[in-house]
C-alpha cells in the first residue's frame, strides 16, 4: 500500500491547524463550513493541476502538485466569503489569507514530500554523498527529503515571522522568495520524470526553473520597495501600510517607490 495517502491526509491536518491557529491569534473565528471548503479547494486544485501536467481525465487520487494546492485554496476562501460573508462591505483581504495560506502550506509541503519520497515519484541524479538512495541502479540525490526540509525550514522562518510582520502581504512575500530560491537550485539534482518530453528544458532549464527565477525578481523586487517606502513614508504599522497598499494601486506604488526624494 502506497504511504502517499497517509502523508496527503497528515499533510491537509496540518494545514488546518496552522490556519487555525493564526486566524485565532487575530481574533478571526471561522466556522468548520470555512475549513471544509478550503481543505476540499485545496486538494481539488493540486489534484486537477497534477491531471493537467499528467493529460489524464480527472479521478480521486494520490498525485498532486504543490502550487495547484495554493491555488485551490485561495479559490476556496473566495468562495466562502462570496456566499457566506454577512458583512458584504467588507471583502476578504487577499493579502491577509495569503500570510496565513502560505504559512500553513509550508508545513503541509514539508509533510507531503516526504510521502513523494517514499513513493519514489521524485528522482534524483546520482551522487557519491553518503545519504544517497539506492534507485534505478545508482545511488541518488533524496530530492523528497531536499524538499521537505526545505519547507519545514520556510515554515519555522514564516511562523517565526508573522506576529512581527509589517503589513499584509509581508509573510506570503518571504514564502515566494525563499521556496523559488530553494526549489531553482532543488531541480538541478532532479532527474524529473523518466519518460521523454515530459519535462522539457529550455536553454538548459525546467519551466518550474524559469517560473522560480521570475518570481524570486518580482518577490525581491516588491519586499524591498515595501521596506523602503515603510521607512520612508513612516508608515510603521500593519493597518497604516496596508491601508497605504489598499488605496494605492500597484503602478501608483511603484512611481512612489522611484520617484526621488
Amino acid at each position: 500500500m502506497s504511504p502517499e495517502p497517509f502523508f496527503i491526509s497528515a499533510g491537509l491536518i496540518a494545514f488546518f491547524l496552522v490556519y487555525s491557529y493564526l486566524s485565532r491569534t487575530e481574533k478571526q473565528k471561522l466556522p468548520l463550513r470555512f475549513f471544509t471548503i478550503l481543505l476540499l479547494s485545496a486538494y481539488l486544485g493540486a489534484r486537477i493541476v497534477y491531471l493537467i501536467q499528467k493529460k489524464q481525465p480527472f479521478s480521486i487520487g494520490n498525485g498532486i502538485v504543490s502550487w495547484g494546492f495554493i491555488i485551490g485554496g485561495f479559490i476556496g476562501i473566495l468562495i466562502y466569503f462570496q456566499l457566506f460573508n454577512k458583512d458584504k462591505n467588507s471583502p476578504v483581504n487577499i493579502a491577509k489569507e495569503a500570510d496565513k495560506i502560505l504559512t500553513a502550506s509550508a508545513l503541509t509541503f514539508a509533510i507531503t514530500r516526504i510521502g513523494c519520497f517514499l513513493d519514489g515519484h521524485l528522482l534524483g541524479t546520482p551522487t557519491a554523498l553518503p545519504w544517497g538512495v539506492f534507485k534505478y541502479g545508482a545511488l541518488r540525490h533524496p530530492i523528497g527529503i531536499y524538499l521537505s526540509l526545505s519547507a519545514l525550514l520556510i515554515f519555522m522562518i514564516l511562523f517565526n515571522r508573522y506576529p512581527h510582520k509589517k503589513y499584509h502581504g509581508e509573510v506570503a512575500l518571504w514564502f515566494l522568495l525563499i521556496y523559488c530560491f530553494n526549489r531553482f537550485w532543488i531541480e538541478f539534482m532532479a532527474v524529473g520524470h523518466l519518460a521523454p518530453g515530459i519535462d522539457p528544458r529550455y536553454s538548459g532549464l525546467l519551466l518550474i526553473q524559469w517560473i522560480c527565477l521570475i518570481t524570486i525578481i518580482i518577490a525581491a523586487h516588491e519586499l524591498i520597495k515595501d521596506y523602503s517606502l515603510i521607512k520612508r513614508l513612516k508608515l510603521n504599522s500593519v493597518e497604516k501600510y496596508s491601508e497605504f497598499l489598499n488605496n494605492h494601486s500597484w503602478l501608483k506604488q511603484q512611481k512612489i517607490f522611484y520617484r526621488k526624494t
